[in-house]
């Protein structure tokens, strides 16, 4: 051979898998001398940025300069970064081996590549060289490589004039719906989905270039070659990997062989019935035998009727161009997004940040599966809304879910319905507000429920104190979108009037919170007491409701909170409405919060306490310091009334200055804005933003942390 085929490799964000493909692929025969271009793609939002660098890295540092790079800026997705890839690397070099960043190859790879790439190169016959095949018993003992009439998608090759006849648009796939015979010999005559699969790609719930490929050499009637043993092991059922899970693990069991002499090529283009029989069998047994194609048949028929109504959509597209556009934009087609979370009328920060969601969600015709009520009623609305949203589920008039998660054992069973969508091809996307959502995956029984589920689906969380404990518990899609401000405007014109003087009237201490023990509030009630009693004036204004939680229950809280009942230095509204919160923080010149509660993550309180330049006092917690950053603060290590005596009086005596919260409260406003909250879910949702005020300026992003940027595209 004169002259090598290119090597393309195919990487996104995971650093191990490709240093273990390429240290395998540098051991195969013919490496020096073969062309290497490295495709990446872009992370698909912040938390992936750091792994997407280090994988690229890993590319950099073992090929050096006799690689090509090809880096994306933004996310293509497999499907769109495989077909621009080979159809490149074949119109400059005419033929191409394709490897993906979770392949370990036998030393013999590239060589039976070559050699087979070599021998059939003008056989219009041949579509494609493989380098796995399925574990047959039947063909290890048989010298010479076989034609199959399907693809293999992990560790292959083929020609330009083969891959030129790829039609991404799949054009007559409409047929497998019609014809029993055509689709069961798509099928493999039964025994894989492939035809579930491309009906499900067509109606946008995939996205797969592997099954449209398959369907152009089907309906060429092309063969693939196939070695008698695979060259080729996928090492990327770990949980790391998008794409390829479930059943796949069996078929991708085994590693590599290393062959004790060359495989033989076949003189004829034929495809061996006797040994095809063999590879049916085994595909079909590895696949769960009776049991897996009685699976394949009801998901064939629910991808038929889920699909039906978006065919109708599709008949329209004629371009690769338009069929991206429609998978981007065809849940605006039917209603296909819903959201389930309990009733958004309560003035909780959950609440609060739930209800923009929804309301973002209701703009492109969501459906609302939440549920409401309290006691009886509660239960009976959660039943009403779980049975509507399995009739969705069912019809297919539903593929993406936002789900609020609720952290308590009673919370998680009653979420179990939206959970279980996801078995359903539904893209579960939850909003945790909680930091003991690491508790909840730790806790016995229910923990390793909660990790199976939570693993399968989209996190959202608003701290990122939360993404290294997430990741650690095999989270594998964790995004961070950091809550906002909702009264951006009044908390910009409170933040410049001056801080009150101590001499002109008693310096207020807000408490923005519901009265809980663990949140620190009786400590801050008996600071200020003892600081009154001293002499300061101060006074605190304490907001929320009591309630219990495990270090006092609801009875004692009320009762202590009766024996403070008129004191002097006490006011205390209570619950009040979004409006007078605002006009009592404004009034306010500190903001305490030294909160130890399990559940604490982004508190609303500190967000506006900081957008509105008020100074704050906080515990050392993890969620609170992810929470204020770089904000002038007061940090207590323990939650004593002499530890928030001593905090409140250094900020009595020695108040930041005015133009530190200032330029404090400018960066808390970028950070917090509901412009760039609006934008980073609608991202995420894969729609455009739907805030109604303009784009937030670019200043902003620039002057957030990294973490806190936001969101690349994600499609449904």
């Amino acid at each position: 051979m004169k002259t090598l085929a290119p090597v393309v490799v195919f990487a996104y964000r995971r650093p191990d898998h490709l240093r273990n493909t390429l240290t395998s692929l540098m051991r195969c025969e013919g490496f020096d001398e073969s062309p290497v271009i490295v495709y990446c793609d872009g992370p698909r939002d912040a938390s992936e940025v750091d792994s997407v660098m280090a994988t690229r890295e890993v590319a950099r540092s073992m090929l050096g300069d006799r690689a090509e790079y090809n880096f994306s800026e933004v996310n293509l997705g497999l499907a769109r970064s495989v077909i621009a890839g080979v159809s490149d690397a074949v119109d400059r070099f005419g033929r191409v081996i394709v490897v993906e960043d979770d392949l370990e190859l036998s030393p013999a790879f590239l060589t039976f590549m070559n050699h087979a790439l070599a021998r059939y190169a003008h056989d219009e016959r041949v579509f494609q060289i493989s380098g796995y095949i399925f574990d047959v018993p039947e063909l290890k003992a048989v010298p010479v490589a076989l034609f199959l009439p399907f693809i293999g998608s992990w560790g292959w090759a083929t020609w330009k004039r083969a891959w030129d006849q790829l039609d991404p648009l799949a054009s007559g796939w409409e047929a497998l719906c019609m014809g029993k015979d055509l689709r069961r010999r798509f099928n493999l005559d039964g025994s894989y989905g492939y035809a579930t699969m491309l009906v499900r790609q067509m109606g946008g719930y995939l996205d797969s270039w592997g099954v449209r490929w398959y369907w152009s050499v089907f309906k060429a009637n092309g063969l693939v070659l196939f070695p008698p043993v695979s060259l080729v092991s996928n090492t990327g059922f770990d949980g790391s990997g998008t794409h390829g899970r479930g059943r796949l693990r069996k078929l991708s069991k085994g590693g590599p062989v290393l062959p004790s002499s060359d495989i033989e090529l076949p003189e004829s283009v034929l495809l061996d019935m006797g040994l095809y029989a063999h590879v049916k069998k085994a595909i079909r047994l590895q696949n769960g035998g009776w049991l897996g194609k009685a699976v394949d048949k009801l998901r064939w028929w629910k991808a038929v009727y889920s699909c039906k109504y978006r065919v109708r959509s599709y008949t329209t597209v004629s371009s690769l161009a338009e069929h991206d556009a429609y998978r981007l934009t065809s849940h605006r087609t039917v209603p296909t997004i819903g959201w389930w979370s309990a009733d958004t009328q309560q003035l909780t920060g959950q609440a609060i940040v739930t209800a923009r969601v929804a309301a973002l969600l209701e703009r492109v015709g969501a459906r609302d599966f939440s549920y409401r009520g309290n006691g009886l009623r509660s239960v009976a609305s959660c039943a009403v809304s779980a049975l509507r949203l399995i009739v969705a589920t069912w019809r297919g008039r539903l593929n993406v879910l936002y789900l609020v998660c609720s952290r308590s054992n009673a919370g998680f069973v009653r979420d179990l319905p939206a959970y279980l969508s996801r078995f359903a091809g539904v893209r579960v996307i939850v909003h945790v507000h909680g930091s003991d959502v690491v508790d909840l995956c730790r806790r016995p029984w229910v923990g390793p429920c909660a990790r199976a589920l939570l693993a399968r689906c989209e996190l959202v969380v608003p701290s990122a104190h939360l993404l290294a404990p997430l990741r650690d518990l095999g989270m594998r899609h964790v995004h961070l979108c950091e809550n906002f401000a909702e009264h951006a405007d009044a908390q910009i014109q409170a933040a410049e009037l001056p801080p009150p003087a101590v001499d002109s009237h008693p310096w207020r201490v807000l408490w923005n919170s519901n009265v809980m023990a663990s949140k620190g509030f009786f400590a801050v009630a008996e600071a200020v007491r003892a600081l009154a009693d001293n002499g300061v004036p101060v006074r605190l204004v304490a907001l929320g409701r009591p309630i219990g939680d495990e270090a006092m229950d609801q009875h004692d809280c009320c009762e202590a909170l009766k024996r403070l009942e008129g004191q002097t230095w006490l006011d205390r509204p209570g619950l009040v409405d979004r409006s007078t919160a605002m006009r009592l923080l404004h009034e306010a010149d500190i903001v305490c919060l030294p909160s130890h509660y399990i559940s604490e993550c982004q508190p609303l309180a500190l967000i506006e306490a900081m957008c509105a330049a008020r100074a704050v006092v906080i515990a050392d917690t993890p969620a609170l310091r992810a929470t204020v950053g770089d904000y002038p603060c007061e940090v207590i290590a323990e939650q004593t009334p002499a530890a928030v005596k001593a905090a409140l009086q250094h900020l009595l005596r020695s108040p930041p200055t005015e133009e530190a919260l200032h330029a404090a409260a400018a960066r808390s406003r970028n950070r917090f804005s509901a412009r760039r909250f609006d934008r980073d879910i609608s991202r995420l949702f894969g729609f455009e933003q739907l805030s109604d005020g303009v784009n937030t300026p670019g200043d902003v992003l620039d002057t957030a942390p990294q973490s806190m940027k936001s969101l690349s595209h994600l499609t449904p």
